[in-house]
């Protein structure tokens, strides 16, 4: 999401990635729309909330946020099932769309990279798996750093 925010070039954007302890002062709803208020107020037009679920009560200032201004365009992300939920889906009614993003198949691996259909390919696959985020990492030691965080054990 950080790199999409980046796409916006007259920097009217405001960014904030909860699993970055620099955000930890967003804590709950409160404390959200008053960064959001502020922000706003300093010209801000878009949203971008990296892991959103973090923040309790979030949606209550999003719905908030989004009534009062409507020419604000937010984008958020989360990952536990609290995002899906139907209270979710109830609070933010007609305010939002889903995007689920999957990791890559091997089609796509292979396509994405430009790489042939072979055994070597298919490896290397294996060894990365389909997640996107692993191709714009430019060293082995954060590779191994995100493969950890996201794997888990049999």
């Amino acid at each position: 999401m950080q790199q999409l925010s980046k796409n916006f070039k007259d920097k009217k954007v405001v960014y904030i990635n909860k699993e970055h302890k620099d955000f930890d002062f967003l804590y709950d709803d409160n404390s959200l729309n008053d960064y959001l208020e502020a922000q706003i107020k300093l010209g801000k037009k878009y949203i971008f909330i990296d892991e959103v679920q973090l923040i309790i009560n979030w949606e209550k200032t999003i719905n908030s946020v989004f009534s009062k201004y409507r020419e604000i365009e937010i984008f958020l992300t989360g990952s536990n099932s609290k995002m899906l939920s139907s209270e979710l889906s109830t609070l933010l009614s007609g305010r939002y769309i889903d995007f689920y993003i999957y990791p890559f198949s091997y089609k796509e691996y292979i396509d994405f990279n430009k790489l042939k259909n072979n055994f070597n390919s298919f490896k290397g696959y294996l060894d990365k798996g389909g997640l996107s985020l692993v191709y714009e990492l430019d060293n082995d030691e954060l590779k191994y750093s995100f493969f950890k965080r996201y794997s888990f054990k049999i």
